[in-house]
């Protein structure tokens, strides 16, 4: 009860958040730079979005098929879009297990889907907590980046010896379905890196057509901070 009276708080805070900030935005500002921006732009990154969608749907396709579903890329798109839409309705994007269902009538079982979708999740995290540590170097300082990668390792290290004690976790990673991912494993980190550069131009895009004129590594590193907070439930 605790804890969903604190999400809706957090909600209201941040709606509240946001008609703050609409209210002290300058409309006819706003107005202005809408218009005075690159048309060309603006459509690349258009492009640039459902670029991104298209490899991490090719990324999840790539996973279940090595896992022994039989779907065609067409359908993985399609369920990929619902557990996107679900995960943008719902805290911490829960509803992207909405997924797993569709992959039951392949003989994925609801245990090993929902081990395939934070497989999934924690192939962008590990990314971005690579790119955030040098954002932070980047625009920070090296030294703060050094201690951010030791606390990250010291983390992860600790998180592994935890979570490896569990039996059952153990269990499911031994599973042969879950093994046959390791093949692939190449596959999937190369589309990873590639939808977080296609991220990037889409971002880079978007600045330069409303004429923000930062250098190139600064602004990758801002945003590659703002999408680890976007990644936040």
């Amino acid at each position: 009860m605790h804890r969903r009276n604190a999400l809706q708080l957090l909600k209201i805070i941040g709606i509240l958040l946001f008609l703050w900030i609409l209210a002290r935005i300058d409309l006819s500002a706003l107005m202005e730079t809408a218009a005075q921006a690159r048309v060309e732009l603006l459509l690349a990154a258009i492009a640039l979005v459902f670029a991104t969608y298209f490899l991490k749907a090719l990324r999840w396709h790539t996973m279940i098929r090595a896992m022994g579903s039989q779907q065609s890329f067409a359908q993985s798109w399609r369920i990929y879009l619902l557990g996107l839409f679900f995960g943008l309705i719902t805290p911490g994007k829960l509803g992207e297990f909405g997924k797993v269902a569709y992959l039951r009538r392949d003989g994925i079982s609801t245990k090993l889907g929902c081990a395939l979708v934070i497989l999934d999740r924690i192939a962008d995290v590990i990314t971005i907590s690579v790119l955030g540590i040098a954002a932070v170097g980047l625009l920070f300082g090296w030294q703060w980046s050094c201690i951010l990668g030791i606390a990250a390792c010291t983390i992860a290290g600790i998180l592994s010896l935890v979570v490896g004690k569990s039996s059952f976790v153990r269990k499911l990673f031994r599973h042969k379905k879950i093994q046959c991912l390791l093949p692939h494993a190449g596959s999937i980190v190369g589309l990873t890196l590639l939808n977080w550069i296609v991220y990037f131009l889409w971002a880079f895009s978007i600045a330069r057509s409303i004429h923000i004129e930062m250098p190139l590594l600064p602004l990758a590193a801002c945003f590659v901070l703002t999408a680890i907070c976007s990644m936040l439930p």
